[in-house]
C-alpha cells in the first residue's frame, strides 16, 4: 500500500520538518519507495532538479534528482573529507548545467 507520511517536527524547530516524505507498508514495517537521506533542510531547486544535501563522513553528499525522478543521478558528487556544503552545491549545479547542456546539443 502507497501512502505518504508526514515526517515529525524536529524538536530544533527547523521550519522544513513538515514535507512529504513516500513509503511504503511491508510486512508492517514502512519502508522508504526512493532513496531518501536524513536532512535538515528541504532540497534544493535548480533548474527544474532537486538537490538534496546530506553529511557523508567528514563531508558532505548531494544527490541530484532529475524532474519527477525517484533515484539521483550516477554522477551526483560528494566528497568525504572535510570541505564546505557551499562547495558540494557549486560541483551539483555544474553537474546539472553539463547535463542540460549535452541533452541540448543532442537535441540540435
Amino acid at each position: 500500500m502507497l501512502r505518504t507520511r508526514r515526517r515529525a517536527a524536529s524538536s530544533t524547530g527547523s521550519s522544513n520538518a513538515g514535507y512529504l516524505l513516500p513509503v511504503i507498508l511491508f510486512w508492517g514495517y514502512e519502508m522508504p519507495t526512493c532513496l531518501t537521506f536524513e536532512t535538515n533542510e528541504p532540497p534544493i531547486q535548480y533548474r527544474h532538479h532537486r538537490i538534496e544535501v546530506s553529511r557523508v563522513g567528514r563531508g558532505w553528499r548531494a544527490s541530484i534528482f532529475a524532474p519527477n525522478a525517484m533515484r539521483p543521478l550516477d554522477d551526483s558528487p560528494s566528497n568525504l573529507e572535510k570541505s564546505d556544503k557551499k562547495e558540494i552545491v557549486a560541483q551539483a549545479k555544474r553537474v546539472i548545467d553539463a547535463h542540460l547542456t549535452s541533452a541540448s546539443r543532442l537535441g540540435q
